[in-house]
């Protein structure tokens, strides 16, 4: 009895994986990050310099060395006696030493230095591709929800067509209308029809790249989550985030780290303290070498490395030299984020007004439209009065959901790129 009833629902749920999942952006998302390469290798460069940090904290523990030694020689005769020199030359040792780093020159806490901030920097830097990832795929998300829109407006405006060259054919067999009205329309309506095939175009070409983005079928239904509301507040408030971005911040980390391998650098014109020990376990040696009485050992080591061809200081000199150039470098990016920011600032502040202007347009056009069409039905006006109306009134429908979407794609980029309150982004790391 259990098979009639669990077989249904194996094909049930089989034909309702054959049809698309509907994505909102944040699903979106998800499914870019889980697809992307970039992130992926992202992940492994972090893993190599959490490595390579823990490598650098090593450096402040003893090193420690095990030596075990195993020598058989066989004892020569000579006339039926031992040969002196090979009596006892039977020997086993085992050693342990240690070795510890006692001063060089501040050279292992800079080293330790440039390891965690190369690794901050690398932090950063991911964060900064996810805010980019996001980016881009807002911008493939509301571009098919524009194009989709749009070709849905001129497939309604065709249909208008069609509707009023069957009207204007009733009106010619009443003798009300003459036949150029009917071409008259019909020739606009092979122009849209050529609009329908270009935004189809536009709409497979933006499928295409959002099935690459998110690995997803081609032809899921996307949808929005929610109105996104199209406000600002004053530049300052942008202006000062800049400081705070992902990408400013692991250029901040490259200069400390700048920092610290020039101090590493300078370490080389200090000398070297190491401390040593040594054990020595069960050793036998030969009959004139009595070995076994050395138990252990401690020594403290001194060096200073001659730089007698001026690498040392050549080495230093690059180091600074690096140092100031990644201030520059941080100096550059700190000045490209407020740029950015304020160029995209003053976008979405176009944004918003182009959009009121067009809400307002568009009623306007749409009451144009209606009272061209009543005046044509009482003949008070062409029928190429009503179709320049209705084009009128249908373009800027066009126009104004067009800046919806750009408006709202343009806010999510200034959020995202000055990491103010892109709770989607946070929330989704």
């Amino acid at each position: 009895m259990l098979r009639f009833i669990f077989i249904p629902v194996l094909l049930l749920y089989g034909m309702i994986s054959l049809y698309p999942q509907t994505l909102s952006l944040a699903e979106c998302y998800t499914a870019a990050k889980a697809a992307s390469e970039s992130m992926a290798i992202e992940r492994e460069t972090l893993a190599q310099l959490e490595e390579r940090a823990g490598q650098a904290f090593g450096a402040f523990f003893p090193a420690a060395t095990a030596t075990g030694t195993l020598s058989l020689q066989q004892n020569m005769y000579h006339n039926g006696v031992v040969n002196s020199s090979y009596a006892n030359a039977d020997a086993q040792g085992l050693k342990l030493s240690l070795s510890q780093p006692v001063f060089r020159g501040f050279r292992l806490l800079s080293g330790l230095d440039v390891a965690g901030n190369a690794l901050g920097a690398e932090k950063e830097n991911r964060e900064w591709l996810l805010a980019l990832l996001f980016v881009d795929t807002a911008t493939v998300f509301y571009t098919v929800l524009s194009l989709e829109n749009d070709r849905a407006l001129l497939k309604k405006q065709e249909a208008v067509y069609n509707d009023r060259i069957n009207d204007l054919n009733r009106r010619i067999a009443i003798g009300k209308s003459r036949a150029t009205e009917v071409l008259t329309v019909d020739a606009a309506r092979s122009v849209l029809q050529a609009q329908i095939e270009a935004v189809s175009a536009q709409l497979e070409s933006a499928r295409d790249l959002f099935a690459y983005i998110t690995k997803r079928d081609r032809q899921t239904a996307l949808t929005e989550d929610a109105e996104l509301p199209l406000s600002l507040d004053n530049e300052a408030a942008y202006r000062v985030m800049a400081v705070k971005r992902p990408d400013v911040r692991a250029m901040q980390r490259k200069w400390d780290a700048a920092k610290a391998a020039a101090i590493v650098a300078r370490a080389a014109l200090f000398p070297s303290v190491d401390a040593g020990a040594n054990v020595t376990i069960n050793r036998s040696g030969t009959a004139t070498t009595n070995a076994s009485d050395i138990a252990w050992g401690v020594q403290l080591g001194f060096s200073y490395a001659l730089d007698t061809a001026g690498v040392f200081f050549s080495k230093i000199r690059e180091a600074e030299s690096q140092e100031k150039q990644t201030a520059l470098a941080y100096a550059q990016a700190l000045r490209l984020a407020e740029r950015d920011i304020m160029s995209l600032y003053h976008v979405v502040s176009a944004d918003i007004n182009q959009l009121a202007a067009l809400t307002r347009a568009s009623v306007l056009a749409e009451r144009n439209y209606k009272e061209t069409l009543n005046d044509y039905n009482y003949s008070l006006v062409k029928i190429q009065d009503v179709l320049n109306a209705l084009i009128s009134f249908q373009d800027t429908k066009r126009s104004l959901d067009r800046m919806r979407f750009t408006a709202k794609n343009d806010l999510i980029k200034l959020e995202t790129i000055s990491v103010r309150s892109n709770d989607m982004l946070r929330n989704s790391k």
